[in-house]
């Protein structure tokens, strides 16, 4: 899919720009926000506090959601697998819904779980 036509197909899903880095100001420790393709063009907002390939933590999160099936943004917890080489979903540890089915609102509600799991940890 060509540059052009991927801005496009986000702009029609309801993603607004930036599409390749986070759309609000997160806390330490947080890394993405880019509109990842999840499989079968299924695109969601994804932040991790893990950096792609690398092990740090037994257990790590992330906060991800897709304005395109819903208005819901969820905060998930990851286990290493070493079979996997990778982290794998273990569970959602809280969901909240945004007031509107919007990539801003929901944004906001993605920082605001990143904020309450870092004042809980």
């Amino acid at each position: 899919m060509s540059q052009t036509r991927r801005e496009e197909f986000l702009r029609e899903l309801g993603y607004e720009e930036p599409f390749d880095e986070s759309p609000v100001e997160v806390p330490d420790g947080w890394n993405g926000g880019a509109v990842v393709n999840t499989g079968g063009n299924i695109m969601c907002r994804i932040w991790q506090t893990w950096e792609t390939g690398n092990r740090s933590e037994e257990t790590e999160f992330e906060v991800i959601y897709d304005v395109s099936q819903d208005a819901s943004v969820g905060l998930q917890a990851y286990t290493w697998d070493a079979d996997y080489g990778g982290y794998i979903f273990d569970h959602t540890i809280k969901s909240r819904t945004a007031d509107e089915q919007d990539d801003h609102t929901q944004a906001e509600i993605a920082r605001e779980l990143m904020q309450s799991h870092n004042q809980e940890a």
